[in-house]
């Protein structure tokens, strides 16, 4: 035969899918490295996929990587390996052959990889697969079924009989003229394939699968009949999920034998016939007379008859079988332990689990819940508690066992007509909060529910599940909490955890993104959350991000609007929320308004199609401005780094109310803007305040910050785009064909946009530098106005996005350079911020009042100084003919003018004396004195020169010759 064989290509995951082919059961699967001492604990099945990322990022680090080979019974922990004495399962035996060369100190080893396969193929039965470790052959001969222990006694004999396996391969070696370690020990350590031996640094080789026979499996019993003749012990057929129902039955009323020895012939058998079992028939004899009145006594005056009966070895199997293994169930008896005979007759077939459960009630014979109940949505391994009964048929039951002696009786208590699991416990990753999910029979369809751990232990709060179609009453409210808090004691380990949230978007550590109720992770995190809502309406809200259609038809539809710029300008808004705390940028508004009604919610619609349903009902992304702002808050806090879309400011109040409208969109556009939920309180305490990361998209006919005349701070944080969001004529067609396309193809590119950020992690750091550099270019470019460098920094997040936006979604294709689109930006934000300094909006409109109003103002260098003519509300203040310097305003005519523009007249008045555009009096007061009609005031003096500078009037040059440097007469 050829020894030589290619590399075969396998991940860790799909050798070990390999090894433990058919394992069912609930064990831990280590992987280890040796020079960290550092310990992987990986549940299997359910944990299998994970181990792949582990090791991926263990050969990145240099690591040496094993796996142990015998299963372990519990987690030991990130520094401990698991021993012999914890191992619960082993896949078959193997080998560790050492090669001749670099690294071993053995001179007498197989001189090459010829040799060593020379050796391994000479043993009669064929290993089932080979593994290259880099220094020798791990050769495998697997078992059809992995050997699973259910006492101590298996464990021992598995041992032996690893250890005489080796002990016959390694004599064909010896007589070859090879010292070969023994590597039998149950808990032992091999390279695991799919990683790198780095035992040799500068000459790392690759561990690799060899050779793979899916038809080379063996029975133990095959295996031991190609050992050597000797001494082998005799162990029960290993036994798999379903050969014995759990241990700890010691603590249960003991079952009466005579009932059991009456109905099960087997056992019988296993009377009369004792003298002649083999030594698994009367294993598993014992493990039935362990759990009876008097199990003790009986099992010796049973087995005093055989020849070889001794009372120290009785014992000590009584004693393994009681603590360390279950009653043997039916199945396994017929299948295993000679019963075909006597289960074939028995008319309890197929209505009983075990023998065991003849001789006292099922209520304390442990028994696994996916046997009672097929279909129900739990682990494997989960066990109904003790004391209870649950079927398909009666529901939950709960069994006392009342009298004494042979006079007990049974009592059963209903406590729910249909049967009740717990299914996960689930806990939030943000807060630690735990819920508990359960299920329930309804309509023949299993019914799950989440619910907090108030509710679920709590006999008054359960009730509320009652509307959910759980049949609980006020009579059973306390019974049912009472088996639901015995069902989770008694699967306190096996229960499995599941870390939630009740938020979208980026999750604790920033690796991993819920969009709506699907996971984006980085590659090969771990960190896996499930979304759980807070209210149905969170559900709803969380069930609008999804995808419809396709991707390329959706493209499609959006380049077509780079013919319009305002709306491919709000497509990008959309892509935006997701970066923000990338960048550590603030969040904002960006708002589309046009007194047209044509357009602007299908510009909307185009944006909200990035992300999930644009359609406006049922489990949609797109809402309105009809709805209160608790509710914006909570959604804020919901929909985090993903757009919150608002259509329609008009709808903002009740119809006739505009001041209504103008009070929530302004609240809106600062609490949007300042990231944080209004704190509330509630009946113990103080609610969790909610906080977010967006961009709020918004359309109206009028702008949003037109609402917000008295918010000056609103301009900041809005980036108004004003204008059609479709220009054109003979658009209808076009239009419309535009919102039917996104309604019909949508949720694709948010997602792609995300994977592209959490692939790109490493440049996270570098993105946040381009934006700083570009936010210190537009701060240069605004000068001292202050909204205007507010605004910048929207434009620095629109400018650092949009490329990443691009290199996310290539099939983008610009029809001009972005940069036009962002300069066209620019010149908005440009006026918008000189449209929002209200001090100089104030002063264009104050001056515009005195110039129309000019016979109001007192002149004071008129020869008819002490005139009588008095205006009907009075002087407004004084401005002189001639060469004048100022206009001076009386405060009460000046705060009235203020009012009516842009409101908060001290405020403007205040900004106005910063900004050195008042004459002060010699104490630097804001205000003069000077005489009006021959009586003293104080007034405001607005300087000359102000007017010019900032309104750009410019006097005739009599009017102005003095004006420079010109000092007040006052």
């Amino acid at each position: 035969m050829s020894c030589s064989y290619p590399a075969i290509s396998i991940v860790p995951s799909e050798f070990l899918r390999i090894v433990w082919k058919d394992f069912a059961q609930k064990a831990i699967q280590n992987i280890c490295t040796l020079n960290s001492n550092a310990t992987y604990n990986f549940e299997l099945p359910t944990e299998l996929n994970l181990i792949d990322s582990t090791v991926k990022s263990l050969i990145a680090k240099g690591s040496n990587v094993y796996f142990q080979v015998g299963l372990q019974s519990h987690k030991s922990g990130p520094h401990k390996r698991g021993k012999e004495v914890t191992t619960v399962a082993i896949p078959g035996f193997w080998d560790d052959t050492d090669i001749l060369g670099p690294g071993h100190k053995q001179q007498r080893l197989p001189k090459d990889q010829d040799a060593a396969l020379e050796l391994i193929f000479d043993f009669p039965l064929h290993p089932t697969l080979i593994v290259h470790s880099g220094g020798g052959l791990y050769p495998f001969w697997l078992f059809k079924n992995p050997w699973v222990f259910t006492s101590d006694a298996d464990r021992e004999a598995a041992k032996d009989l690893s250890k005489q396996f080796q002990t016959a391969l390694h004599d064909r070696g010896r007589r070859r003229g090879y010292e070969l370690d023994s590597t039998s020990n149950l808990d032992r350590l091999l390279r695991i394939p799919g990683s790198v031996n780095f035992k040799m640094p500068e000459t790392p080789r690759p561990v690799h699968v060899l050779y793979f026979d899916p038809n080379k499996r063996y029975t133990l019993d095959e295996i031991k009949d190609h050992l050597p003749a000797k001494a082998i012990a005799v162990v029960a057929p290993p036994a798999q999920k379903g050969t014995s129902i759990p241990s700890g039955e010691r603590k249960y009323p003991p079952a009466d034998l005579n009932k059991i020895v009456q109905g099960c012939a087997w056992m019988r058998h296993i009377r009369d016939d004792a003298t002649a079992l083999t030594e698994p028939e009367w294993y598993a004899g014992i493990s039935i007379l362990s759990r009876c009145q008097a199990g003790r006594s009986i099992t010796h005056q049973w087995s005093k008859p055989y020849q070889g009966y001794k009372q120290e070895e009785t014992d000590k199997k009584f004693d393994d079988a009681l603590n360390n293994a279950g009653p043997r169930t039916c199945e396994n008896i017929r299948q295993s332990c000679g019963g075909e005979a006597y289960c074939s007759k028995c008319s309890s077939w197929g209505k009983v689990k075990s023998p065991a459960i003849l001789g006292k009630s099922q209520a304390f014979i442990k028994e696994y819940v996916a046997d009672s109940l097929p279909g129900a949505p739990v682990s494997q391994g989960i066990v109904i508690p003790e004391g209870y009964v649950v079927s398909l048929e009666h529901g939950v039951e709960r069994i006392e066992m009342r009298g004494k002696g042979d006079a007990k009786f049974e009592v059963r208590t209903k406590i729910l007509i249909t049967p009740l699991v717990i299914s996960k416990r689930l806990v939030d990753v943000n807060n630690g909060e735990e819920s508990i999910e359960i299920a329930w029979l309804r309509d023949e369809v299993w019914k799950p529910r989440i619910e907090s751990r108030s509710t679920i232990f709590n006999a008054r709060e359960i009730m509320s599940v009652a509307g959910q179609g759980l049949p609980v009453n006020s009579n059973t409210a306390s019974l049912v909490v009472a088996y639901l808090a015995d069902f989770e004691q008694a699967n306190r380990d096996i229960i499995p955890v599941v870390s939630v949230t009740s938020v979208l978007g980026w999750q604790k550590g920033m690796k991993t993104f819920l969009w709506g109720k699907q996971v984006l992770a980085s590659p090969g995190s771990n960190n896996h959350v499930v979304f759980k809502a807070q209210e149905d309406g969170d559900d709803q809200i969380a069930s609008g991000f999804y995808s419809k259609g396709s991707y390329q038809a959706w493209v499609k539809i959006i380049n077509s609007l780079y013919d319009h710029e305002r709306s491919i300008m709000m497509v990008y808004a959309s892509f935006i929320s997701p970066f923000l705390k990338i960048i550590e940028a603030n969040n904002f508004v960006v708002d589309l308004a046009f007194s047209s009604s044509k357009g602007k919610s299908i510009a909307l619609r185009c944006s909200a199609s990035a992300w999930g349903d644009p359609s406006g009902t049922g489990n949609t992304v797109f809402f309105t401005w009809k709805t209160s702002e608790a509710w914006i808050g909570q959604t804020a806090t919901l929909v985090t780094d993903h757009p919150l879309i608002l259509d329609e400011t008009k709808l903002a109040g009740t119809a006739g109310k505009k001041g209504e409208a103008a009070s929530k969109v302004s609240s809106t556009i600062y609490q949007v803007s300042s990231g944080q939920d209004k704190r509330r309180g509630s009946l113990k305490g103080t609610r969790r305040t909610g906080t977010w990361r967006l961009v709020l998209l918004s359309t109206g006919e009028q702008r949003a910050v037109d609402f917000c005349k008295e918010d000056g701070g609103a301009h900041a944080r809005v980036l108004s785009l004003w204008g059609m969001p479709f220009s054109g004529d003979n658009l209808a067609d076009y239009v419309n064909n535009v919102e039917l396309t996104v309604k019909e193809n949508f949720g694709h590119a948010g997602p792609k946009v995300v994977k592209f950020i959490l692939a790109n992690q490493r440049d996270w750091p570098l993105w946040r530098e381009t934006y700083l550099e570009l936010r210190r270019h537009y701060t240069k470019l605004a000068g001292g106005n202050n909204i205007a460098a507010r605004l910048n920094d929207q434009l620095a997040v629109l400018n650092t996005v949009i490329p990443l936006v691009h290199a996310a979604l290539p099939e983008l294709k610009p029809k001009r350079p972005i940069r036009e689109y962002l300069d066209a930006i620019w010149n908005t934000v440009s006026k918008n911020a000189m449209e929002a300094d209200r001090a100089t909006v104030a002063l264009r409109h104050v001056y515009d009042w005195s110039v129309a109003n000019r016979d109001k103002f007192f002149d004071g260098k008129s020869q008819d100084s002490n005139q009588h003519y008095v205006p009907s509300m009075g002087w407004a203040g004084r401005w002189d003919n001639g060469k004048w310097s100022e206009i001076a305003y009386l405060k009460p005519q000046l705060t009235k003018i203020i009012e009516e523009s842009v409101g908060e007249p001290d405020a403007i008045i205040r900004t106005w004396a910063d900004r050195d555009w008042l004459y002060k009096d010699r104490q630097g007061r804001n205000q003069r004195q000077l005489t009006i009609r021959g009586q003293k005031a104080w007034v405001y003096c607005l300087k000359k020169a102000t007017i010019e500078t900032e309104l750009g009037i410019k006097f005739d040059d009599d009017a102005t010759w003095n004006t420079k440097n010109f000092k007040p007469t006052f």
